[in-house]
């Protein structure tokens, strides 16, 4: 499980098929725009990467998501990216049924468009995309490469027996499987036996939107916040799995002091939001929840605060965590999947078990009440997030591979799965 030379000595495909259903460039950050940051660190390397996305005809919960006809082709940033709408059947029921409707919607998809010639298929997410490419891959004699972000690993294989099969499925035939942290691999490699060690490339963060605020109070004043005081920031969905309960109930055990002289904003959205802003609307404004922001906003925030915290019970590597630490925050977080791959506690911030409220409010505590030690750890975090974190590094890195698995050649089709 080691991270690929991001020096590329082999000569990669030109052509790239991405397959994403997450690809996404609207402003909300996330794991979408993660995949639409590499996919546009890949073209400026070279690569010229064309995406076919699959669009669920209806939610999970039968309503419709507003069309049933093939959405059309789009270029965003440069990239082809092909809509490939297919119908969409609860998971739990219907796992491989879904995962049949997907893989016929990438050919369906890949006949209508075309974007030939391509030399290799890479796919984000194990199920279903992983099940649709490396299908596509054998009819069209391409390698292919899967990358699993979190819950693909960590969560539903473990929570669907069915998903587990078609997991376990792609982690024995892709030809190569990629990972955004060492801990999800070593996750992937419990699930199965893969035909290769699991590749580890980190995602990136921006640097030209993330970095240190040159005046906190201008950023404070821009989003309404309290111009004295340690700023804490949560961002990530309000569901219980962020540590949420948690955070909640340490903020509470925090020094009386260290209370005074902060406060907490709480930003996202999901099922918690009612309770969060009701729990906000009782702390005589030391708790802030503003709902969900966007993407293009969250450097903003960042830089009006000191602290990010970050109490989940389950990650792969959030990039909200890399984006905090390229703005100079220190980090309170729980030492889960590839959290502790970023944050070095002690040094560049804070990590503590999951669900221990008592370590939650103690980091928290300290890292309000020691401003010296809280601002050297921002400092350094700058400087890792710098060397270790960039999207150039992550796809030089995705590059290598390619060349590796192709030999350096592209490999012609025609589109004709």
């Amino acid at each position: 499980m080691t991270l690929p030379d991001p020096s590329p000595s082999v000569a990669a495909p030109s052509r790239v098929l991405v397959v994403s259903d997450m690809y996404a460039k609207d402003g909300w950050g996330g794991a979408g725009e993660s995949i639409h940051r590499q996919v546009a660190a890949l073209r400026a390397e070279g690569v010229d990467p064309t995406v076919i996305r699959p669009r669920a005809r209806l939610h999970r919960n039968f309503g419709s998501s507003g069309g049933f006809a093939a959405m059309p082709s789009r270029v965003d940033d440069g990239t082809l990216v092909i809509d490939a709408p297919h119908w969409n059947l609860p998971v739990r029921l219907a796992a491989g049924a879904t995962a049949t409707l997907v893989t016929r919607a990438v050919r369906q998809a890949m006949k209508r468009e075309s974007p030939a010639p391509i030399g290799v298929i890479h796919a984000y997410r194990l199920y279903p995309n992983g099940i649709a490419a490396t299908a596509l891959a054998r009819q069209l004699g391409v390698p292919v490469v899967v990358t699993a972000l979190g819950s693909d690993v960590h969560t539903h294989p473990r929570r669907l027996p069915k998903v587990g099969a078609l997991v376990r499925q792609v982690l024995r035939e892709a030809d190569r499987l990629v990972a955004v942290s060492e801990d999800l691999a070593a996750q992937m490699t419990e699930l199965a036996a893969p035909r290769h060690p699991v590749e580890v490339v980190y995602n990136g963060v921006d640097e030209g939107r993330f970095f240190p605020a040159s005046d906190v109070s201008s950023s404070r004043r821009s989003l309404g916040l309290p111009e004295a005081g340690v700023g804490v920031c949560f961002l990530g969905r309000l569901v219980p799995t962020k540590g949420l309960p948690e955070l909640m109930a340490a903020y509470g055990r925090v020094a009386p002091s260290a209370v005074g002289q902060s406060w907490l904003a709480v930003i996202g959205d999901g099922p918690m939001a009612p309770e969060v802003a009701a729990w906000a609307a009782g702390t005589e404004q030391r708790v802030i929840a503003p709902g969900a922001v966007p993407h293009a906003e969250v450097a903003t925030w960042l830089r009006a605060s000191d602290i990010l915290v970050l109490p989940s019970h389950n990650e792969g590597l959030p990039n909200v965590i890399l984006e905090a630490m390229a703005c100079g925050l220190a980090v309170l977080a729980t030492s889960v999947g590839g959290i502790p791959e970023a944050v070095i506690d002690g040094e560049t911030g804070l990590l503590c078990p999951v669900g221990d409220v008592d370590a939650l409010a103690r980091g928290l505590t300290e890292l309000i009440v020691d401003e010296p030690r809280r601002k050297a750890m921002g400092e350094r975090a700058t400087s890792r997030a710098r060397s270790q974190f960039g999207w150039k590094r992550s796809a030089e890195a995705l590059v290598r591979l390619y060349g590796q698995i192709t030999g350096g050649s592209t490999r012609v089709n025609r589109g004709d799965a």
